[in-house]
């Protein structure tokens, strides 16, 4: 018996990785803001960790947090197998295209990804930051009476989306607007793991994908290992 693709997805957390438990998986994509502000202490037994997460694939992109120490975080983790590093650049696993931004988008690799991504295999966009207007209100100020927030997300991402309709659209950055929101045939996943305080409360998002379409889904850790994979 065959089976769908298992995949989850978490964003947002800050150092706290160690009580975040991953269930059986095929893929863990995590969408940046490892660190806390890029602090070598909030990454203490970042490496152990992933070496021990259950899933076959993880694709990382790097957030705003790790900006000033991408290369290093790039040299200290390239002898995981498993790990996909994704800085503006595209890898196909399981015949799944996996596209991801480094931070913030910019227009010139929005133009380069419209010209290489493969129109015909699904295609799965993951960064840090939203697109704008969509799971992106962040809180910019707070009184007893009152909240504001705004939109955080990026306007070149969201044109990215438009014209290249990905089945999948993975993201972080805005801790208030965590969930899951389809727009069209595309899901929009913001799995960010700590709130406005920077609490871990959260989560990994949970989905299936199947036949190219991707669905919010809760399975049994049995199923991984009880039935092939459906590619």
């Amino acid at each position: 018996m065959t089976r769908p693709l298992l995949i989850s997805i978490l964003s947002d957390t800050h150092g706290l990785h160690e009580k975040i438990k991953i269930r059986p998986c095929d893929f863990l994509i995590i969408c940046g803001d490892i660190s806390e502000r890029g602090k070598k202490g909030s990454l203490k037994g970042f490496k152990e960790w992933l070496n021990d997460v259950p899933a076959d694939n993880i694709i990382l992109v790097f957030g705003n947090h790790e900006k000033k120490i991408i290369k290093e975080l790039k040299e200290w983790l390239e002898d995981i197998p498993r790990l996909y590093i994704l800085s503006d650049s595209i890898q196909i696993i399981h015949n799944i295209q996996f596209l991801g931004f480094s931070f913030p988008v910019n227009d010139q690799i929005v133009e380069w990804a419209n010209n290489n991504v493969i129109k015909e295999l699904p295609l799965i966009i993951v960064s840090h930051e939203p697109p704008y207007g969509i799971l992106d209100l962040r809180q910019t100020t707070s009184t007893k009476n009152s909240k504001k927030y705004r939109h955080g997300g990026s306007n070149p991402l969201l044109r990215c989306i438009i014209s290249l309709q990905p089945q999948l659209c993975c993201f972080g950055h805005c801790h208030y607007s965590t969930g899951t929101k389809r727009y069209g045939e595309t899901l929009f996943v913001n799995a960010a793991m700590v709130n406005e305080f920077g609490q871990l409360c959260k989560h990994p998002k949970e989905l299936i994908c199947f036949n190219k379409y991707f669905f919010d889904a809760v399975w049994r850790d049995s199923v991984k290992d009880r039935y092939f994979l459906c590619e």
